[in-house]
């Protein structure tokens, strides 16, 4: 007990996946015990697939929803599909098509706290009802707040959109209706620029991760844009054309699709091991990366 209402409390898991964690003080459990803890491998273990789900259309984004269904964004199909936890496919939607309701390379996804999806795909953002229906489409090509050029990793955090405006070297954000809030950065090398941005998340503290493909790193700022530290351009470590990126209990995980690799660090930067190489076999990667409550790394 560290105060009278603080307690540090540890222990050792034997597996991964979602874990009920008891607390209790005298025989008896303290508040709001007990508690979900989500137990994940340590990374230097990783690099041998559990489970290859097969039958996708080029898979591209990937994000799993309240129910731990896996949806995925197929960039040549056109379509979001989505599976049980088993990676048994359930439905899909979207069909080819410049229409609002319809898509043409879906990329980035991202879902909310009531299951509604939102989709980056071809100069516009989608918000679809977790069934599939449209509930707003924003966005055409161009630079202006609001338009886009080739948007690609999307992100919720604080109730806020995030979309990685590709060709544009820019961070747009947007409110969960999909009304314009800010715009973070532009095309450069230094610190607080982008050269083609592919996808951005959040650790706990807040602060926000981006990956680079033309300028191969990540940088991490707070959520006004402001500089905090960037890492994978030397040394062990050394990305060559990061896609997409996940966080998971305090390790950044990164996809480096010009390296073949899924690349992991610490949130300080520092490098902590590699996997996977070039080809299409089980174990060969990557483009996008997430992880699901049963603790297992998901890449496509």
């Amino acid at each position: 007990m560290t105060s009278p209402s603080q307690y540090e409390v540890s222990y050792t898991p034997v597996s991964r996946g979602q874990h009920k964690l008891h607390v209790q003080v005298n025989d008896r459990e303290i508040n709001s015990s007990p508690f979900a803890v989500t137990m994940y491998p340590d990374p230097r273990q990783l690099g041998h697939p559990v489970r290859t789900v097969t039958g996708l259309n080029l898979p591209y984004g990937i994000v799993f929803n309240s129910h731990q269904e896996m949806i995925v964004s197929e960039y040549l199909g056109h379509r979001v599909s989505i599976f049980d936890i088993r990676g048994q496919k359930i439905r899909t939607f979207g069909s080819h098509g410049g229409n609002p309701d319809k898509m043409k390379l879906p990329a980035g996804i991202a879902t909310d706290d009531t299951d509604n999806i939102y989709v980056s795909s071809w100069h516009k953002l989608q918000k679809f009802t977790s069934s599939g229906e449209l509930i707003k489409c924003i966005g055409q090509l161009g630079s202006e707040e609001g338009e886009f050029d080739v948007p690609r990793g999307v992100t919720l955090y604080d109730n806020q959109v995030y979309v990685c405006d590709r060709d544009n070297h820019r961070i747009q954000v947007f409110d969960l209706d999909l009304n314009f809030v800010r715009s973070i950065g532009s095309r450069g090398k230094g610190r607080g620029d982008f050269d083609a941005p592919l996808d951005v998340t959040f650790d706990t503290a807040g602060n926000m991760y981006i990956a680079e493909f033309s300028n191969g790193r990540v940088q991490v700022m707070d959520t006004s844009g402001q500089f905090i530290r960037v890492f994978g351009q030397e040394g062990e470590g050394k990305l060559h054309g990061p896609s997409g990126l996940h966080i998971a209990d305090n390790y950044v995980y990164v996809s480096d699709y010009s390296g073949h690799c899924i690349v992991v660090y610490e949130t300080s930067g520092q490098f902590v091991t590699s996997f996977g190489r070039r080809g299409q076999e089980e174990g060969e990667f990557p483009f996008c990366i997430t992880s699901c409550a049963g603790g297992f790394i998901h890449v496509c």
